[in-house]
């Protein structure tokens, strides 16, 4: 898979797990590749990659709006700005409001994708394998 596959992979993430309802968040999450190339991954590019698809910006604040969890970040589309900010299980920590959707949707599709990676644990084919 190309890196400008990735990013597209990437964005269109909440489209990907709810056409696989019988898939996992983890299962589509590993589908993205983003445990291996985390680094490589850059809110600047996730931002051009959204540009590509518009669409995607409403579908990652639905997947926003529709988590299950008790704390973890958070994406708003308002009229005149965009919101992302982390519920901390007692109340919004750390808000930022973006005039553009696209870079708050960027911001917050790194910062979710990577709350998941500090958690997560891969299966050991999935984890980097160095040679001593």
């Amino acid at each position: 898979m190309e890196m400008n596959e990735v990013f597209q992979t990437l964005v269109q993430f909440p489209r990907y797990f709810y056409a696989g309802r019988r898939r996992s968040f983890i299962d589509v999450y590993n589908d993205t590749k983003y445990f291996e190339l985390h680094e490589s991954i850059t809110v600047p590019r996730l931002y051009e990659a959204l540009k590509q698809d518009p669409k995607c910006v409403e579908e990652w604040a639905l997947r926003s709006g529709d988590k299950r969890t008790t704390t973890g970040w958070y994406f708003n589309i308002e009229a005149d700005a965009s919101e992302i900010g982390f519920w901390d299980g007692h109340g919004i920590v750390k808000k930022q409001r973006f005039d553009d959707r696209f870079e708050a949707c960027a911001e917050f599709i790194k910062k979710e994708l990577e709350d998941v990676r500090n958690w997560y644990k891969p299966p050991p084919s999935l984890e980097c394998r160095g040679t001593v």
